[in-house]
């Protein structure tokens, strides 16, 4: 089942945005090393996607598989989805297969296609869509050393 994307809008990359980011979930992610609750490696933050309206992040992209880059695959992970964080890891709430089974993103996705996108991740991962009514953003995630 599909969520409908009415009120979504396109996500900027942190990396190139254009507007302040709101200051949540330890702020910038990127570069960390994403793992399962079970300390199975994931992946790897590659970057946030942004609301530009709220500054909010609403997800990460993380690169699984390859080596040296090549052959890598993206997705994109609800912040939903983050049970906690240190300065080096983000440990999420499903197992690591969630990820590399997930609808794997394209930088050259065109907008109307990146919004289906949107909708796609949130169905993979049966979370609510943050477009929907009673939405509530994810609090800050445990903190751990």
């Amino acid at each position: 089942m599909r969520a409908e994307v009415h009120e979504a809008k396109v996500l900027e990359r942190w990396s190139s945005a254009t507007q302040p980011m709101e200051e949540t979930h330890q702020a910038d992610l990127r570069g960390r090393t994403v793992r399962d609750p079970d300390g199975n490696d994931a992946g790897r933050v590659n970057d946030l996607f942004v609301d530009p309206d709220s500054g909010q992040v609403r997800f990460m992209e993380v690169s699984t598989g390859g080596l040296l880059g090549i052959g890598q695959k993206h997705h994109l992970v609800p912040l939903d989805l983050i049970a906690s964080t240190n300065p080096q890891t983000v440990v999420l709430s499903v197992p690591s297969e969630s990820v590399t089974d997930g609808p794997e993103y394209h930088e050259e996705f065109i907008p109307e296609v990146e919004m289906d996108h949107y909708a796609d991740v949130y169905a993979h991962y049966k979370v609510q869509p943050y477009w929907s009514d009673g939405y509530v953003y994810p609090r800050s995630p445990t903190t751990t050393r």
